[in-house]
């Protein structure tokens, strides 16, 4: 936010409703931080609730559903396909350039989705299965196993 950060904000947003003897609204902060003594901050400025990228969409409805009291119906439905985490390997992400599995890592390890899929954007056609797999993790917001197959390779070893 160009003029102020999160923290004034929902001070901001929590000092408004009050005066205006409102319900303050709920605030849930979410944070690529990996430290946890940020959510002691953001929890001092006034957010309900922190969540760390990158995150399950089950967390998010469980945090609603603590903060505003809601359940969910779910009907039974087909179970998604999923893609086994087996099916993508280390090895498969070789053709890429390091200088390109450095950002897909830094993208996924901020939980940056949308950075991800301009990345896979650059792999080339001819590895249309990479990118399937790639599209198909990030889809499932499994950020988490893409960066933990490109750690290896940023470090040396396989």
């Amino acid at each position: 936010m160009p003029r102020m950060n999160g923290y004034e904000a929902t001070r901001q947003i929590k000092a408004q409703a009050r005066n205006q003897t409102q319900n303050a609204p709920i605030i849930i902060a979410l944070t690529a931080s990996a430290l946890r003594e940020e959510a002691q901050k953001m929890l001092m400025a006034g957010c309900d609730d922190v969540i760390y990228k990158p995150f399950q969409a089950e967390e998010l409805f469980s945090k609603m559903a603590t903060h505003l009291g809601v359940s969910y119906l779910y009907t039974a439905s087909a179970p998604a396909p999923s893609l086994q985490p087996q099916a993508l390997t280390a090895a498969d992400l070789k053709i890429m350039p390091e200088s390109w599995l450095q950002q897909l890592h830094q993208a996924t390890v901020s939980g940056d989705d949308v950075w991800a899929r301009e990345l896979i954007q650059e792999v080339p056609q001819a590895d249309s299965a990479l990118v399937d797999a790639l599209s198909a993790l990030i889809e499932q917001l499994r950020l988490d196993l893409i960066s933990d197959l490109i750690e290896p390779l940023l470090h040396g070893s396989d």
